[in-house]
């Protein structure tokens, strides 16, 4: 499933205002930014209203956690799992985000799945993600005057910008819309023929950090 940019920009938000402690990790960052997203295509406050108060989650190795606090119609997001969160959602921060059983006394059935449900919210179409990505990244020191995104499904091609440098990068839709959402390394997806790259090594590496940027603050 995917969803479109008008269709994140104009569906109203049911979580209210998300907002993420000062000096956040990187992983309160990327929660801030999947929670924002799941409130802009949400279909309805039901999608949230079983979540009230603090939830936790923790990759494998207990090395990265946060807490998400739900309060009325916003959200918290800080570092960290809190003494009195209800459960704890578990992951493995090595791949994509594949939330595992919560654990805890107080592990409603209810609220582990709305909790996974906006934590995974559907992808973008990739001629959306690759819109974004522009919009997020064009300007920025390093970052190709022009970008040529094509599906490969259909060979449709979008091109941003103008003149040089410019960067190509080339997959199927669903592979696209990973790697332009910061979901996938743009790197790591190349390395396993998930995608196809056209640059410098110099590219490439700045290619990497526009994906981090919009993984954490897109």
């Amino acid at each position: 499933m995917t969803v479109s940019l008008s269709e994140e920009r104009n569906i109203a938000s049911t979580m209210g205002k998300v907002t993420i402690e000062a000096d956040a990790t990187p992983l309160v960052y990327f929660v801030g930014t999947t929670l924002r997203k799941s409130a802009q295509i949400s279909r309805g406050p039901e999608a949230i209203e079983p979540l009230k108060g603090p939830y936790a989650i923790e990759t494998e190795d207990g090395i990265q956690s946060a807490t998400l606090d739900f309060s009325d119609d916003r959200v918290h997001v800080s570092h960290g799992v809190a003494g009195d969160a209800k459960f704890t959602l578990t992951f493995d921060a090595a791949g994509p985000f594949a939330w595992s059983e919560g654990t805890g006394a107080d592990a409603n059935p209810t609220e582990v799945e709305a909790l996974q449900r906006i934590l995974n919210p559907p992808l973008m179409s990739w001629r959306d993600a690759a819109e974004r990505f522009w919009r997020v990244n064009a300007g920025d020191p390093g970052f190709p005057s022009r970008l040529v995104v094509q599906c490969l499904d259909n060979n449709e091609e979008l091109v941003f910008g103008s003149g040089e440098p410019v960067y190509r990068i080339a997959g199927s839709a669903t592979e696209l819309s990973r790697v332009l959402e910061g979901i996938d390394s743009i790197s790591d997806s190349a390395y396993l023929n998930l995608i196809n790259v056209q640059g410098s090594f110099a590219q490439l590496s700045v290619m990497v950090g526009a994906g981090w940027k919009v993984r954490f603050r897109g």
